[in-house]
């Protein structure tokens, strides 16, 4: 790690990228599925002894490898609070050394582990407000920031405000070269050509990862910016007007597209998202089947806020949650706002009682 000098990101995974889904690794690997989020990564055992000696030689890793180092006790929510701080001290002064992956991802980290340091969110938002590096921010580096700043709690308007005006460019690209139809490496820019991480110049586009991302994010920070809630609309419409077997690979997985409905619902209710959720309305019957309690709960208290009141669908609802047998483990908070759905919807009383008890 210390002779090692990557580019992007990308160049590090080898060398700072500890999930150990093979079988060479098995011994440090945590392999029982119980374990959740840390099966594919090492054991405490591993971590314990490499932190010593990661402090000894932090001043001389590369940046982007201290951030990739970081998300591989990030992920498994290995919190080092001595070695997250020198991380910290390592990356800020030259923040403008890492790559727009990387950036994102420096947030990220702490964010995602629960770890405060303000001024990494101080100098990743003043980094990403920089007009080079702005430009060269991708759909999943915008989504990344901004589900960063939220779940911190650091509300940094003038940042929401770039990104999503840099967002909506990006998805006015992503309608004209259609790259609703296959997200993955699809959205060409001039600026990408050079870009390390892209391929034959070109960079993942909006997904429903990444929208779910960008909208919940504005719903938890309580920030709206109707133009990208407009075009998101818009690109997620021309997405579900595709054949059925190009819906389902933009859709990608039943419980991503119910979180970025649920993410549209709780972002801002207007004539837009009306239109979406109508357009959305036969899809939601058919995944409803692989959806368990909660997300179907939480699609219900989307519908109620944008939904059409179709009898159809309220009544997919209805049969769904009665094949769930009233199983739902959720707090008091979920329960009041599904009351008020089943009330708004006129679903059945039983349920609403089921619920309650």
């Amino acid at each position: 790690m210390v002779q090692f000098q990557p580019k992007v990101l990308s160049d590090v995974r080898t060398t700072c990228f500890w999930s150990f889904r093979r079988a060479s690794a098995s011994s440090w690997g945590r392999g029982d599925a119980r374990q959740g989020g840390r099966r594919d990564f090492a054991s405490s055992e591993f971590y314990d002894r490499l932190v010593p000696r990661l402090l000894e030689k932090i001043d001389q890793i590369h940046p982007i490898s201290c951030v990739y180092l970081m998300w591989s006790f990030a992920k498994p929510m290995v919190l080092c609070e001595e070695l997250f701080n020198a991380v910290a001290s390592r990356v800020i002064p030259e923040v403008q050394s890492l790559d727009r992956c990387a950036l994102a991802m420096f947030a990220w980290n702490y964010a995602y582990i629960n770890h405060d340091v303000p001024e990494v969110y101080q100098a990743s938002a003043k980094e990403a407000l920089r007009p080079a590096r702005l430009e060269e921010l991708t759909p999943r580096d915008l989504a990344n920031l901004m589900r960063a700043f939220a779940k911190a709690g650091v509300r940094e308007v003038e940042l929401m405000q770039a990104l999503s005006e840099h967002g909506c460019g990006l998805l006015r690209d992503g309608i004209d070269q259609k790259c609703y139809r296959r997200p993955m490496k699809s959205l060409a820019r001039e600026i990408y050509e050079e870009d390390f991480s892209a391929v034959d110049g070109m960079v993942d586009a909006f997904d429903m990862v990444s929208l779910a991302e960008m909208l919940s994010s504005f719903a938890d920070q309580q920030y709206v910016h109707h133009d990208f809630l407009s075009l998101a609309d818009e690109y997620m419409m021309e997405g579900l007007r595709q054949p059925k077997r190009d819906v389902e690979t933009f859709l990608r997985f039943p419980q991503v597209f119910a979180r970025a409905l649920v993410s549209r619902a709780r972002a801002y209710v207007d004539v837009s998202g009306r239109e979406l959720f109508q357009q959305a309305m036969p899809h939601v019957v058919r995944s409803l089947k692989e959806l368990k309690a909660p997300d179907v709960l939480s699609l219900v208290v989307a519908w109620a806020m944008l939904g059409p009141r179709d009898p159809d669908i309220l009544a997919a609802f209805e049969s769904r949650l009665w094949e769930l047998d009233g199983r739902w483990p959720i707090d008091e908070a979920e329960v009041s706002a599904a009351q008020w759905a089943f009330k708004e919807l006129d679903l059945n009383r039983q349920l609403l009682q089921r619920l309650s008890s």
